[in-house]
């Protein structure tokens, strides 16, 4: 009685698919993205992408300078150094300052191993994210290999927050202070340097916190503390999408060889659509 009862009550009803019964309306989010309109552009530049998607995203003026109190950061990674094999790659977080067509430009503190290597020429691969997996959104991964130039200071100097001047400016205080204990360099990797009294590096850090905002902290000591850098990419590749996309959007950006133009610059080549994975 209950199979017949089940049976009669589907009389006269049209089932749909399987599929379609249990699929989810899907919208292409990236259909609609400012990267998909503007990579499809021969000739387009994705640091002019990157800069105005995050300009949308609030994280940039149109000049792609940072706003102010923004977390706008990307991830670095380069060889630990030109000969090893062995030694894992260095990995650090940046603030990124600035977004231009001449590149990505940020600030490190001057005597880490890694701004060391860096202004040594060492390769550079870069990681960034921003947007949210939520329905009806989307969100970009973008990817960069090349590498750093210098960059005179006192050119971003300006956009640098002054957290980031007072930890470089006052860790390098301390480190300079490390006979007097307030650092020590034992059971620590690399150059790092150990923290015994917290309370003494604090009292540094809050020392330079005041001078730096009544602006007596000279320039000199600001460009022996902190090295500013220009990621200047030969390859660039960005992944969108989101819950509501079928599959995730791929495109990459290689520079074209430096006599293809002809005022002297490395232009983009038209970017190429690549398989997700």
């Amino acid at each position: 009685m209950m199979v017949y009862q089940a049976a009669s009550s589907l009389a006269g009803r049209t089932l749909r698919p399987y599929a379609a019964r249990f699929a989810l309306p899907v919208t292409l989010c990236f259909e609609r993205s400012a990267v998909r309109e503007l990579a499809t552009m021969s000739g387009s530049d994705p640091l002019e992408v990157l800069r105005k998607e995050s300009h949308g995203r609030s994280l940039c003026d149109k000049q792609g300078c940072r706003l102010p109190g923004v977390h706008w950061v990307m991830s670095i990674a380069l060889p630990a150094n030109a000969a090893s094999t062995t030694k894992a790659p260095s990995l650090r977080t940046i603030g990124i300052e600035r977004i231009s067509d001449a590149g990505i430009d940020f600030v490190m503190k001057r005597t880490s191993p890694t701004a060391r290597s860096i202004e040594a020429g060492l390769p550079v691969s870069i990681l960034y994210s921003q947007g949210k997996y939520l329905p009806g959104e989307s969100t970009e991964q973008w990817r960069g290999e090349g590498h750093c130039e210098l960059l005179p200071l006192p050119e971003i100097l300006d956009l640098v927050p002054s957290f980031t001047m007072v930890s470089m400016v006052g860790s390098q205080r301390a480190v300079n202070t490390a006979q007097n204990d307030v650092l020590r360099q034992t059971e620590t990797s690399g150059e790092r340097m150990a923290v015994p009294n917290k309370s003494h590096l604090t009292e540094i850090m809050q020392t330079t916190r005041m001078e730096l905002e009544n602006g007596d902290i000279n320039m000199e000591e600001l460009e022996s503390c902190i090295r500013a850098f220009r990621f200047q990419p030969t390859r660039m590749e960005c992944m969108l999408g989101g819950p509501d996309s079928i599959m995730w959007d791929r495109w990459e950006w290689l520079r074209a060889v430096p006599d293809e133009a002809s005022d002297g610059s490395i232009p983009w080549r038209s970017p190429n659509h690549l398989v997700p994975h």
